[in-house]
């Protein structure tokens, strides 16, 4: 990012100050410098961060070939880009064209990997979505929440057993994680294993307090343990976190019932 912003600016220096192409020039400059990745922006990649840049550069181009080689010569150049960019467009017709094509551009992305698997797990088809979340962690096995996905996507196609395997890998690999550890918390209470699956609710409390998942699954952990205070506790401090989490209701009405 550093050395385009460099080069471009060492342009706009070099064309005389009354060149009708400056303006042009200048303005892939101001439009690039927030999107170059000289500060983290929270984004690896996203082509739309080149829409408003690439207006600057187009038109540079376009003066160029209007002053130098006349109007026929930027006709083929507008024609030549209207066809590539209709070819172009078929890359954005879903979501798994869209890492199908970025994989042939770079194997070796383990996110993109993951994000394919996604696009079939998104689609109800666990069995296609499970080899893409593997390769991806062949390459980057710390990725928790594409561990996570692959532990839903077996569970999915009813391999409860691996799937806690991989809830329980993703816990040792990321342990502060609260997502993984509710999730694995989950799969234990489902396993019938509740006081192993209290203990990482807690640990998941203790390290995001507000996470209503964790909050309203320790709340099932105690009220299956019997204290129905500690439960509706926890149940309360889900509601202030997210009152609209899924299961608060039903589970409150069983705290109610508990405490009398």
């Amino acid at each position: 990012g550093a050395v385009v912003l460099a080069l471009w600016i060492a342009l706009v220096v070099a064309l005389r100050k009354r060149s009708p192409w400056r303006e042009f020039a200048i303005w892939p400059v101001v439009a690039l410098a927030p999107v170059l990745h000289l500060v983290p922006i929270g984004e690896a990649a996203a082509e739309r961060f080149l829409l408003i840049p690439s207006i600057g550069a187009a038109a540079l181009l376009g003066t160029l070939a209007v002053r130098r080689w006349g109007r026929v010569a930027l006709g083929v150049v507008v024609l030549a880009g209207l066809a590539g960019s209709s070819l172009y467009a078929r890359t954005w017709h879903d979501e798994g064209d869209v890492w199908r094509h970025a994989l042939r551009h770079e194997p070796q992305s383990a996110v993109a990997w993951a994000a394919l698997g996604d696009s079939y797990a998104h689609r109800d088809w666990p069995d296609k979505a499970t080899p893409h979340y593997r390769r991806a962690l062949e390459i980057a096995p710390d990725l928790t929440a594409c561990r996570l996905a692959l532990a839903q996507s077996l569970d999915a196609l009813g391999h409860a057993e691996a799937a806690l395997e991989e809830s329980s890998e993703a816990v040792r690999r990321d342990p502060d994680d609260p997502v993984a550890l509710n999730n694995l918390g989950a799969r234990l209470a489902r396993a019938g294993r509740v006081p192993e699956a209290a203990k990482m609710f807690r640990q998941a409390v203790a390290r995001a307090p507000n996470y209503a998942p964790a909050l309203r699954n320790a709340a099932f952990a105690a009220l299956e343990a019997g204290d129905a205070e500690e439960a509706a506790d926890l149940l309360e401090r889900a509601r202030r976190a997210d009152p609209e989490a899924p299961g608060l209701d039903g589970l409150a009405a069983e705290v109610e019932a508990a405490r009398r």
